[in-house]
């Protein structure tokens, strides 16, 4: 690199230039950990709704399957049995 320049990952900078383009740079560099960091979060926030929709799917259906069930057993029981009684 020569005296005087600006080095960035992307390529190096000579000082003229060192004003809006090494800002337009960091304003670039800024952008890139934006889509980076709302990346993240989205990868996160599917784990999580993957994580909740597995407790759901395999502790509150059985659960609530079983106490429809036993409505439904119960209603029919009452039903049977006000049937047989007339």
């Amino acid at each position: 690199m020569i005296s005087g320049e600006r080095s960035t990952s992307h390529q190096t900078w000579p000082t003229a230039f060192t004003g809006q383009t090494a800002m337009t740079h960091d304003v670039i560099n800024q952008y890139d950990v934006n889509v980076i960091n709302q990346t993240i979060v989205n990868d996160i926030n599917q784990i999580i709704v993957n994580v909740l929709n597995q407790i759901i799917i395999n502790v509150f259906n059985p659960i609530i399957v079983n106490v429809i069930n036993q409505i439904i057993v119960a209603l029919s029981t009452k039903l049977s049995s006000t049937l047989s009684t007339k």
